[in-house]
């Protein structure tokens, strides 16, 4: 029960990003990444009560097996813990937030839908970076919270200052 439950929350955002692709209008975009992280974030919670009821145990999955040879091992892996609860919790209720804010304040900018597809990118992989199980999960969650990054710091790519900065974020990760 667990499992499915730490699936959801990370590949709800994925779903939430491949689905706002085919979304036209930003208005449908805005409501339909708004709701998802709601949605996420029931998810969230009601995972808290789940694992409430089983005495807060720590649960390890070992998802799929990418490489294994005779001396190394790579495979995906998860982890839940009350650490990664709490910054799960903390991250998607300050998603929620920014994209609430967002669809206000941004609704005149050109490419406002670019936006909003690349903060479920983001979350994609802010998700996956906090569940990771071992070095290699953690690593793909990093360069997904990289890439993201880039975009949303380059939303505004006419502008000298945003690009630049976004190639400085870019080679730190």
């Amino acid at each position: 029960m667990m499992a499915h439950f730490i699936h959801l929350l990370i590949f709800l955002p994925l779903f939430g990003f491949l689905v706002s692709l085919f979304f036209k209008t930003e208005k449908q975009q805005t409501v339909w990444i708004q709701s998802w992280l709601l949605v996420l974030f029931l998810a969230l919670v009601g995972l808290g009560i789940t694992w409430a009821f089983q005495s807060f145990p720590h649960v390890e999955l070992k998802e799929l097996t990418v490489l294994k040879t005779e001396h190394y091992h790579f495979f995906i892996a998860l982890y839940f813990d009350r650490i990664s609860y709490v910054f799960s919790l903390v991250g998607l209720l300050i998603s929620f937030l920014i994209a609430r804010y967002s669809s206000v304040y941004m609704h005149r900018e050109q490419g406002f839908h670019r936006f909003f597809k690349t903060i479920g990118l983001f979350i994609f992989g802010f998700q996956w970076t906090i569940f990771s199980g071992n070095l290699e999960t953690l690593f793909i969650g990093w360069e997904i919270l990289g890439i993201a990054s880039f975009l949303l710091i380059a939303f505004y790519r006419d502008r000298n200052l945003p690009v630049k900065n976004a190639g400085r974020v870019y080679s730190t990760y």
